[in-house]
């Protein structure tokens, strides 16, 4: 779990930013967030509540626990963009992100709503895309719990037999 300042050097590297502008974006000069991050001096409440603007999880700083509902900008960004589309673009949101999650790259033109090019299920905070790729090779991806961390399984071929290469 580490030292309050141990956690605070974490979410600053996390974000990319210098001492700095880090320091800065709280309202304190260069040497003051050193002395933070050194444990030497620690922050007020009001250093606190303008980092977090900049997506830093303060309960994290604070407990050493993650809050699940703190997210830094980009991924706030994400967030707002996908609610405000329509249900079948959010699926077709949800499916290139477990692909690009998992190394794959989405192929080929949209999925028609009638037959997806791939079906995503959630269960317990899990999700499992499966889908076929050009060849016919059936592949399934999964992210385990909700992680983030996206795990991909085996490839099966479901009744086509892929393509073979021309001979030249």
């Amino acid at each position: 779990m580490g030292l309050f300042f141990d956690r605070l050097r974490e979410e600053r590297e996390r974000l990319g930013l210098s001492q700095e502008k880090f320091g800065a974006a709280g309202g304190v000069q260069k040497r003051a967030q050193i002395n933070y991050e050194n444990g030497e001096r620690k922050p007020d409440a009001e250093y606190l509540e303008l980092v977090a603007k900049l997506g830093v999880d303060v309960v994290y700083l604070v407990t050493g626990e993650r809050d699940p509902a703190a997210l830094d900008t980009s991924e706030r960004l994400l967030l707002d963009r996908y609610r405000a589309c329509p249900d079948a673009a959010r699926q077709h949101l949800l499916q290139t992100a477990v692909l690009l999650a998992s190394g794959l790259a989405p192929a080929g033109p949209a999925p028609s709503p009638a037959r997806p090019a791939m079906q995503v299920a959630t269960e317990n905070g899990a999700i499992t895309a499966t889908g076929r790729s050009k060849d016919g090779v059936t592949q399934t991806v999964q992210n385990v719990s909700g992680s983030g961390h996206v795990v991909a399984g085996g490839s099966v071929n479901y009744g086509s037999t892929p393509k073979k290469p021309r001979p030249a």
